[in-house]
């Protein structure tokens, strides 16, 4: 091989080829990536937001808790009604 000189102006323009290069092919698709990816990640909540939403999940348990409750009280009075007739 022969002995080559580099001047640091070539150096430079090698250096500089090589991460244009790193950053058409590795770097830019990464970032188009994770851009398309953040347009698919849910907003951030508002504090007003997440205390909405307690308050409806507190609301729906006490609706559902209620539901229950009258289930069993439907099924009571049906009973009572049951036994009535058998007496």
């Amino acid at each position: 091989m022969a002995d080559e000189n580099f001047t640091q102006v070539q150096v430079d323009e090698q250096i500089e080829n090589a991460k244009t290069k790193w950053t058409e092919s590795e770097l830019n698709p990464l970032v188009t990536e994770r851009d398309d990816l953040l347009q698919h990640k849910p907003k951030d909540l508002t504090d007003d937001e997440k205390a909405f939403e307690t308050k409806q999940q507190g609301l729906w348990g006490k609706e559902v808790n209620l539901s229950l409750k009258k289930m069993v009280w439907n099924n009571l009075q049906m009973l009572l009604r049951l036994q009535m007739k058998m007496n």
